[in-house]
């Protein structure tokens, strides 16, 4: 299902949509008292109005198709979820007018496989949806050894990945940034090769690329950025917008048990 995300939000609207632009608006427009509760009230206004001034946009403390752009907003989008061994999928009950898109955790490291993921992904494929996997690494191995985990294991379930993403945020390593990145390039190299079809990307966030010192390095950019932020819509550096926006981590949706991250996806 195709989700509008925007139409004229201004003081007075109250749901989803205003509650997303509180969400989106950067952390430099909103007060110390900023309440994300979904009404677009004066608060939501002044900061929409702060962002207007500093983006040389016409400012009526508005939020059209013109600020929409602006904040990365203004688009369709679909919605989906990720998922790991901490839920299972029951596939008559999914929600499929909510969702058309899971990503789930495949491999760890050298060897790790996840243990619900061969059964989870074959059920989301069932399902309809477009089902993407990822991996997780913490930098104790090569990328060649890591990706063959990643690669066997993805293969083995048949499944025909729409998505491919390599998991960016430990922070417990003794490589440098310049190390990192060329781990992750490389990685990201064989995903392109192994998986030509699948859309090859990075999961991360703002956070981590400052603090692992990686803000810099513009090769990381070429791929696909699913960007994880709870509070407002993500701006990461290098990266110029996000394609996947992991949006909160405590979802509810009926066929995935237990609390779910929640995603959109730009089409």
């Amino acid at each position: 299902m195709k989700y509008i995300v925007y139409e004229l939000q201004r003081n007075g609207s109250k749901g989803e949509q205003a509650l997303q632009i509180q969400r989106s608006l950067p952390i430099w427009t909103k007060s110390r008292e900023f309440v994300y509760d979904g009404i677009y009230g004066t608060d939501t206004e002044n900061a929409v109005r702060q962002f207007q001034e500093e983006m040389f946009l016409a400012v009526d403390g508005r939020v059209g198709e013109t600020t929409g752009n602006a904040l990365g907003l203004w688009r369709d989008v679909v919605q989906g979820f990720d998922a790991s061994h901490y839920q299972t999928i029951d596939r008559n009950a999914l929600e499929h007018d909510k969702i058309t898109f899971c990503i789930l955790k495949a491999t760890e490291g050298a060897t790790y496989q996840d243990p619900k993921f061969f059964k989870n992904s074959i059920l989301a494929f069932q399902t309809g949806l477009d089902v993407g996997a990822y991996h997780y690494t913490s930098f104790k191995n090569s990328p060649f050894t890591e990706f063959e985990n990643f690669y066997t294991t993805c293969r083995h379930t048949e499944v025909p990945f729409n998505f491919m993403y390599l998991d960016l945020e430990h922070r417990s390593t003794d490589l440098t940034n310049n190390e990192i990145s060329d781990w992750v390039l490389v990685f990201m190299k064989l995903v392109d090769d192994f998986f030509p079809k699948a859309t090859a990307g990075i999961y991360t966030s703002s956070n981590y690329l400052r603090e692992m010192g990686l803000q810099g390095f513009n090769a990381l950019s070429k791929y696909s950025l699913w960007a994880a932020d709870w509070d407002s819509q993500p701006l990461v550096v290098p990266f110029e917008s996000w394609t996947t926006w992991q949006y909160t981590a405590q979802g509810k949706l009926d066929g995935v048990d237990g609390y779910v991250d929640l995603n959109r996806r730009v089409i």
